[in-house]
């Protein structure tokens, strides 16, 4: 859930929580983490939302179904983390089924890579 302001995020954390009651569900406060993204980072201070008498921990970043969020909303990991999963499965497609060698597959990754370099010093 998202939220601008501590109260907020407090005020929508107790509906969800009374409406998971209301269905007989849990939420489990292992896995229920609380980000910040704060403006201007130097004034920030963390957020404190409680689920009853706990605290919920403050985090830098999460992944979330294959999503990388930080607290200072960059989103370099994120691309990272989605590219080497999509080259592990491009890697294993081209070695296990159609025994491409290593030498060609990596030559056409350094020029993909030489072109990227290219593009972004113009």
């Amino acid at each position: 859930m998202t939220a601008h302001t501590q109260a907020d995020a407090q005020h929508r954390f107790n509906r969800f929580r009374d409406a998971a009651i209301r269905f007989g569900l849990t939420i489990s406060l292992k896995k229920t983490e609380v980000l910040l993204q704060p403006v201007d980072r130097l004034t920030s201070t963390p957020p404190v939302v409680m689920a009853g008498e706990t605290a919920l921990p403050v985090v830098q970043r999460f992944c979330y179904l294959g999503s990388v969020s930080s607290s200072d909303a960059n989103i370099d990991q994120d691309i990272s983390s989605r590219i080497a999963y999509s080259f592990g499965r491009l890697a294993s497609c081209l070695w296990d089924d159609h025994e491409v060698e290593d030498t060609m597959v990596s030559s056409e990754l350094d020029w993909d890579a030489n072109v990227t370099v290219l593009e972004s010093d113009k």
